[in-house]
Formats: structure tokens, sequence, C-alpha cells
């Protein structure tokens, strides 16, 4: 649905995370509210409490926070979700009443569903941004078996989706992979694709050594959440057939998750302590970047696409090693601008790992194209422009 253009209106931006967090949605969100506020918008950022860092939060005049409640995050999901609903109903109700918040761009189902049915009050427009439909990530970033409350959950949750997906003013999606998953269920749905953009004068090529990572190695560098679908051990199990050929790798896993125990006994069990640095959740991911000399991700067939932390590596010139599905191959030459792989299978990503380990002026060939590929692609400024158009403000 269309919407007339809002010069100069009043943004709320609604994401049920704290964005002083790690990931793509945090780091994403704090670049866009950014750069929303010094493009003239005052922004309404409803976040939950920051724990972390407080100070990486961006300061404008233009920009209001409200932070949610620990209640939503201290219970579990299927007690807090209809209070929370009906809390950001009121808010929404709220925010255009008090400050005539006319355009609400939220970032979750349960938001968008109660932005969607305050549209049946005020005079709003709701835009939702996917992050990965929640229906499917509580079954596949989840290594366990799910229980049958969890299941009958799920149910709910899709039920709720495929009401936002419909009554929502426009949809966006962060990859190719969230728009499938829509037009899977509406066809003939328009959704949009708007990346988390990066700044690549931030995320640039700027080598340097880093204190938590060997500085003698070749670095294969991992970021993201560890769980199953991010595929983590996969690149894990890549690394005995790595280390045996080329004893001078070392592998580097950012991030936290689930899977963090089961990874690091794995290690352990196989003798890998001196190949594997596990650093945890980090804020200093371009400067881990600039420290590693390539970077693997997204070799599960549990995702296809690419996320945040793929095109923060090529904003910083990392050659990288991604698995091989519809999207990487639209988005990649393989060979060119990154090394394509099968998924689900460590020994073709470690053939992947070696070839750009024993072929130094490939690897830097493809980290130059790599570069170049994310200022064509993914720059923030590329990515704010169609979402500002998006939102017809």
């Amino acid at each position: 649905m269309n919407n007339p253009k809002i010069s100069g209106c009043a943004i709320a931006d609604i994401l049920m995370i704290d964005i002083t967090d790690y990931g793509g949605p945090s780091s994403g969100t704090r670049r866009r509210i950014k750069y929303l506020a010094e493009n003239g918008y005052s922004i309404y950022s409803i976040i939950c409490q920051p724990k972390h860092n407080p100070t990486i939060l961006p300061c404008s005049k233009n920009i209001h926070y409200k932070y949610l409640s620990d209640f939503y995050t201290k219970f579990p999901l299927f007690l807090t979700v209809f209070p929370y609903i009906c809390y950001i109903f009121y808010l929404t109700i709220y925010l255009n009443k008090k400050h005539n918040v006319k355009v609400f761009h939220v970032h979750g189902i349960y938001d968008g569903l109660a932005c969607c049915v305050a549209k049946l009050v005020v005079n709003i427009s709701v835009h939702i941004t996917l992050h990965g439909p929640p229906s499917y990530e509580i079954l596949h970033c989840n290594s366990k078996k799910i229980e049958l409350r969890w299941r009958f959950f799920v149910y709910f949750l899709k039920l709720i989706e495929m009401f936002v997906f419909r009554y929502s003013d426009n949809l966006m999606a962060v990859s190719e992979f969230e728009k499938y998953f829509v037009q899977q269920y509406f066809p003939r749905r328009k959704v949009t694709i708007i990346r988390n953009g990066i700044d690549i004068n931030e995320y640039k090529p700027n080598r340097s050594n880093h204190e938590k990572i060997p500085y003698n190695r070749k670095i294969i560098t991992f970021v993201g959440r560890l769980v199953e679908k991010n595929g983590p051990f996969i690149l894990l199990q890549s690394i005995p057939i790595v280390v045996n050929k080329f004893k001078n790798a070392h592998f580097v896993f950012v991030g936290e998750g689930e899977l963090e125990n089961d990874l690091k006994k794995y290690v352990y069990d196989n003798n890998l302590n001196e190949f594997v640095t596990f650093l945890g959740g980090r804020h200093d991911i371009k400067e881990i970047l600039n420290a590693s000399d390539i970077f693997s991700s997204h070799c599960s067939s549990l995702v296809e696409g690419i996320g945040n932390n793929v095109i923060e590596a090529l904003s910083c010139g990392l050659p990288c090693v991604v698995g091989k599905d519809s999207i990487t191959q639209s988005i990649f030459k393989n060979h060119e601008d990154a090394i394509l792989v099968d998924k689900d299978k460590p020994k073709e990503v470690a053939s992947g790992l070696l070839y750009l380990l024993y072929n130094e002026n490939e690897s830097f060939k493809i980290a130059r194209s790599a570069r170049n590929l994310a200022i064509k692609e993914f720059s923030l400024d590329s990515q704010m422009k169609k979402l500002i158009t998006t939102l017809c403000i």
C-alpha cells in the first residue's frame, strides 16, 4: 500500500532487544536511527533497557528513547507475549496522540500485530522489517528437541505472522531468505529487501593485530550467534582437515549461543586447542575482522543467503567462504567475489579455506572484489535511501 510522502515526520522504531548488545539487528538499529536523526527526522526508539555499553547508543536531540520493562525478557515468552502486545498497542496510540507520530517502523511480529490493530483506531502507517521470522527461528535455531508447548506456540505465531504480513502497509526483509518466507504464504505480496547497511568508511580494510588473536598465524574467523542454523559446527568440523595440511591456520569464533559449550567440548576432545580461540560476544568486530585473513559463515542448509556478519567481512576486504544456494549465487560470482561451497559438508568448507590459504594472489583478488561489492551493494547510504523511499517519508 502506498502512502503520501510525509516530510520531516516523527518515526517510531520498535525493536524488542537491547541495541547495545551484539549482532546485526543491534548494530543495524544503531546505524539506522543515527542516520535518520542526522537527516532531520525525529526518532522515537522503543528498545529494551541497555545492559552492555550505553555509551554506544546514538545521541541526538532528534532521538528519544523509551525503554521496555525487564518484565518482558525475564519470563518465558509465551507468558509475556500478550501483555507485551497490549503495551505496544497502548504505546502506539500514545505516541500518535501525544507526539503526532504517524510512521511506525517495527521489527517484530508482536510489535507488528499491536501496530496493525492500532491502525483501526488512529491514522498511522505500519512498516515491518523481518529479521528472521520467529516461527522459523524457534524451530530451527534450537538444536534441542522442541517441547510440545512450543510447537503449539509456533502455530500461534504463524497465525500472527499471517495477519501482520497481510495488513501492514509495507513489508521489508533484511535478506532474500525472509522475502521467500513471506512469499510462500502470500506470493503476490511485495517484499522489499533492505539490508542492515554497512558504514563503508567504518568497516574498511585496515590490517592490524588484535590482542586476543595470534599475529603470526593465518586467521580464519567466524562471527555470529553460536546456533545450529549459522553452521559453527560445520566450520569446526573442517578444522582437522585444514590444520592437517596447513599447520599455520588458526580459527577464531566470535559470538555466544547455546552451542558454545558443545563447540568447546569438540575442540577439547579432538585436541584442537592450539588451533582455536573462542572470544565470546564482542563489540570490536571491525578490529577482529581486520586482524583476520579469511571469513567463513552461513554454511548450513538451515539458512539461505548471507547475514550482516558476511557483509561486514566483505566491507573489510576479507575473502569469504560461504554456503552455496540460489541467493548467494545471485549475489556472488564464485571464485571472484567469494568462495561458494556445498552446504553441510565440512570437507567442502575445508577445501575452500585451503584454496585461499595456498593461493595468496587469488585470495587478494577476491578480497579486493569483496570490498568493491560491499561498496556497490551494501553501503549504509544506499540502504537508508531505499528505506526512506519505502517508508514514504
